[in-house]
């Protein structure tokens, strides 16, 4: 059948593992999913390129940097607890846009590693927001139930799709084409 929910991690003693492609992810039990997300994405783009990111003024950080960072500056402040029902955060646009981020990137990777190509334009100032897009598509497609096959850009001659969608249950195959709208700003 298609892979329409998360497969659930498992709990041993005080470590939740969940896998992630080919990879088994251990952490403390009391991790929440918001942080194994944070970590994901912190993997996928590699921590040695978040460091050399927050080194550059503000205004030229790539913006899943300054997302990362406003999620973070989030945390650290007290909870909303102006009520006996709430004792979270407030969640802002920035903090949102890089959970949505993080989640996209998960459900894409359950299965298969992000092309590198795909992941070198994420960290392009110039080519993040279509690749964003790229990855906002796919992953709506792997929710849906089709598994992704990702067309490289070297090794196509012509005009191409970015990726094949196959649904898992049909075998339908659909060539997608996801193209953004350059904007000015890096989102």
């Amino acid at each position: 059948g298609a892979l329409s929910q998360i497969q659930s991690s498992m709990v041993k003693d005080d470590t939740r593992f969940r896998i992630v492609w080919n990879e088994l992810w251990q952490s403390p039990q009391d991790q929440t999913f918001h942080q194994f997300l944070d970590g994901l994405v912190v993997k996928t783009l590699t921590r040695e390129w978040f460091e050399q990111q927050l080194l550059l003024p503000l205004k030229n950080q790539n913006v899943i940097v300054r997302w990362r960072a406003a999620m973070l500056e989030l945390l650290r402040r007290p909870g909303d607890a102006n009520d006996d029902i709430s004792t979270g955060h407030t969640l802002t646009g920035p903090t949102k846009a890089y959970l949505c981020f993080g989640y996209d990137l998960y459900w894409l990777q359950l299965v298969h590693r992000l092309p590198e190509a795909l992941i070198d334009k994420l960290k392009d100032f110039h080519q993040f927001q279509g690749a964003r897009y790229e990855i906002l598509v796919a992953a709506v497609f792997t929710r849906a139930g089709f598994e992704i096959e990702w067309i490289d850009d070297t090794k196509a001659s012509d005009k191409h799709p970015e990726f094949i969608a196959t649904h898992k249950r049909t075998g339908k195959k659909v060539g997608v084409e996801a193209k953004s709208r350059r904007r000015p700003g890096p989102i």
